[in-house]
């Protein structure tokens, strides 16, 4: 049996030292069990200003979806309640189950292979989640309340009628668009006709329906205004798949983004024909991420050792400049 090479046997023994012990817990929650509040920053460039053109596009469809006709019929409806289903002006009755349930499942299995091949292009970009989330309700409380910093000091500071007004007009304008959001999805539920004869007609001809009116706009309310953020990382079915497609790069690549250009290096040394020219790929790949050093001391200190160990290694070839002689070479980061 052949011996297995060096690199490879290395690449195993870090692979089984792995710390993954970040699995066990959800970053949104303490040890002791309180909520970790997320305050993101404002985004803002190309591809967010796309993303919102997208987001908006998306959001006309959803709320024009129940009025729209084809051929005299909803362009979608799922009547539970009758039994009836309808998508792009095509009806199903009890009877066509076996081909509604048949279409479903291919829709279910499309967005679960396109989520494991793209990754998160799906949760990023079309999820009603982050669309209602990122381009609707958290630009209303940036509006109200500022960007992150400001949202921070607001929630530090003691109740206040400063706090209040901006605090009940956010939660006033949120429930007002949870209901708008109840009410359509309600109407994909029950048929625009029935949920606008609900609305003008005396509430006690149509006590049910008014409730499942509240009820729907209590649950998107409490889902947009407090839940948020976990309903993705907790709830989300799809979420299983994404970290499947990304699972070694999970955790590294978000907490060192340059992660990436750092293995390209070291893939580079591996290949290289010299073991100078191998180390200098190590050289630039370590250079390429070195962790902050009030965040991270530990990892700090470990990485410029293995930093000063390479160059004093690496020593100037023909005449050339060494990598410890060029400016800059040990530019500590914090």
């Amino acid at each position: 049996m052949s011996q297995q090479p060096a690199h490879l046997a290395r690449d195993a023994r870090a692979e089984a030292e792995r710390d993954e012990s970040f699995r066990d817990s959800i970053s949104t929650v303490d040890r002791q069990g309180k909520r970790i509040w997320i305050y993101p920053k404002k985004p803002s460039g190309k591809w967010t200003t796309r993303r919102q053109w997208l987001a908006y596009a998306l959001l006309a469809l959803l709320l024009t979806g129940p009025f729209l006709r084809i051929g005299g019929e909803p362009l979608l409806m799922i009547n539970v309640l009758e039994r009836r289903f309808v998508f792009f002006g095509q009806t199903f009755w009890p009877q066509d189950f076996l081909i509604f349930v048949i279409g479903l499942l291919a829709f279910i299995v499309f967005v679960a292979l396109f989520t494991v091949a793209f990754g998160r292009l799906f949760c990023g970009w079309a999820c009603p989640q982050t669309v209602f989330m990122e381009h609707v309700f958290r630009r209303i409380e940036y509006l109200i309340e500022g960007d992150w910093k400001h949202q921070q000091l607001l929630n530090k500071e003691p109740m206040s009628a400063k706090k209040l007004g901006k605090k009940t007009l956010k939660h006033a304008v949120f429930f007002a668009i949870s209901f708008i959001i109840g009410n359509t999805f309600l109407a994909y539920l029950i048929g625009s006709e029935e949920l606008i004869r609900i609305i003008t007609e005396p509430p006690a001809e149509h006590f049910g329906g008014l409730v499942a009116m509240f009820a729907f706009s209590g649950a998107f309310y409490g889902n947009f205004a407090f839940f948020r953020e976990q309903a993705c990382t907790t709830v989300c079915p799809l979420r299983p798949f994404a970290r499947r497609a990304h699972g070694s790069q999970e955790r590294g690549d978000r907490l060192r983004p340059c992660a990436r250009r750092e293995a390209s290096y070291v893939a580079q040394g591996r290949r290289s024909r010299s073991r100078r020219q191998g180390r200098l790929h190590r050289l630039q790949g370590l250079r390429a991420c070195v962790p902050h050093r009030n965040r991270h001391p530990q990892r700090h200190a470990a990485r410029m050792r293995e930093l000063h160990r390479l160059h004093r290694c690496v020593r100037p070839h023909h005449g050339q400049r060494g990598p410890a002689e060029r400016p800059g070479a040990l530019r500590q980061r914090g």
